[in-house]
């Protein structure tokens, strides 16, 4: 998305028809952030011009104005977006991604169920049982990353999904520690039927990567079966090429 504009103090207050108090304003020119060729400091803000819309660099500088903006009668409406504050917003501050011996605590698994084209789901697996040679992760719920870490209780189209830890589910799966040491491109550490224990359902293809805390917008989205295909193809390749030789060959 391209926005152009720098807009001020003054533009704001006419575009929403109030007049800040002597401390708001101040506020708002300690906190005004005019070079958005670098990332905007977690506190700051800038008003753009096409479209009219004013950026945050936190959600907690969002809910700052919010809470401001509750004292006045506002006569205009804006547009708010913002980012992330990687200290504090992200996932990686409120979840251990990874166990004392440096395994991943949690996966990231994609479904396809492939007798009807089905829609791709996601979901998340984490960390229940670390053997000798290979860990044991077991489904877990989800929850919105929005409202349970961010306090964001408006309506959101499309939230972001994280795991819900500890909440599990039946579906358990049991890999290689060799495939974490070395795993397939993007972090996938298993690509094929999809496995409940020792069982298999070959009517559904999963893809699991490893969890990173990268965000997963909760949106309907078809895969193409082909493509699912072609990961497993690639990456039974890549099994063979890390397979380590048997002892005395």
């Amino acid at each position: 998305m391209i926005r152009l504009g720098n807009l001020d103090i003054t533009d704001l207050e006419r575009h929403l028809g109030i007049k800040f108090t002597e401390n708001d304003r101040e506020y708002m020119e300690n906190t005004r952030q005019e070079n958005v060729s670098i990332q905007l400091k977690p506190e700051s803000w800038h008003f753009f011009d096409i479209p009219k819309s004013i950026h945050f660099g936190s959600i907690k500088a969002l809910n700052t104005f919010r809470k401001m903006l509750s004292n006045y009668e506002l006569k205009g409406s804006l547009e708010a977006t913002f980012d992330l504050d990687e200290t504090s917003e992200k996932p990686q501050a409120h979840y251990k991604l990874y166990n004392e011996n440096g395994y991943p605590r949690f996966l990231f698994v994609k479904t396809k169920y492939t007798p009807i084209d089905a829609y791709t789901q996601f979901s998340y697996m984490q960390l229940v049982k670390e053997n000798k040679r290979t860990l044991v992760y077991k489904a877990v719920g989800t929850k919105g990353f929005e409202e349970s870490y961010l306090g964001i209780t408006d309506f959101i189209m499309h939230k972001t999904l994280v795991p819900n830890e500890d909440e599990f589910h039946y579906q358990e799966i049991k890999l290689d520690k060799n495939i974490f040491e070395k795993p397939f491109r993007k972090n996938i550490v298993y690509a094929g039927y999809r496995k409940f224990g020792t069982l298999v359902d070959k009517k559904e293809l999963e893809i699991i990567s490893i969890w990173n805390g990268e965000l997963h917008k909760d949106y309907i989205e078809r895969e193409p079966e082909s493509q699912f295909l072609e990961q497993i193809e690639n990456y039974k390749k890549h099994l063979k090429l890390i397979k380590k030789p048997k002892e005395g060959r």
